[in-house]
C-alpha cells in the first residue's frame, strides 16, 4: 500500500469534470484507489463517490492505494492532480 497527501490545485475542486478525469485515470490500474477527505473514503475509481465527497479547491486529501501497480497509479494520479486536471 502506497499513501501520499496532495493539495487539490484547481479552483473549482472535485467537480463533475475533474471527478470524471481521475476516476477513469484510476480505473486503468488493477489497484484499488481511496481518497480520504474530513472522515470519509470516497471510491477513487467512482465518480458518483469522488463528488458525494464535496472536495473544494485548495483541499487536502490522502490518496491511498492498494495493489498491483499501486505505485504507477498513485503517480498518474499525482500529475493529473498537479496539472489542476487540464484547467487554469
Amino acid at each position: 500500500m502506497v499513501s501520499k497527501q496532495l493539495k487539490i490545485l484547481n479552483q473549482a475542486g472535485l467537480h463533475l469534470r475533474p471527478a470524471m478525469l481521475l476516476s477513469q485515470t484510476m480505473a486503468q490500474f488493477p489497484a484499488e484507489a481511496t481518497v480520504h477527505y474530513h472522515g470519509k473514503q470516497l471510491d477513487a475509481k467512482s465518480i458518483l463517490s469522488l463528488m458525494t465527497g464535496g472536495i473544494p479547491g485548495g483541499a487536502e486529501v490522502l490518496l491511498t492505494c492498494s495493489g498491483e501497480e499501486e505505485t504507477a497509479m498513485l503517480s498518474a494520479a499525482e500529475a493529473l492532480i498537479a496539472d489542476r486536471f487540464g484547467e487554469m
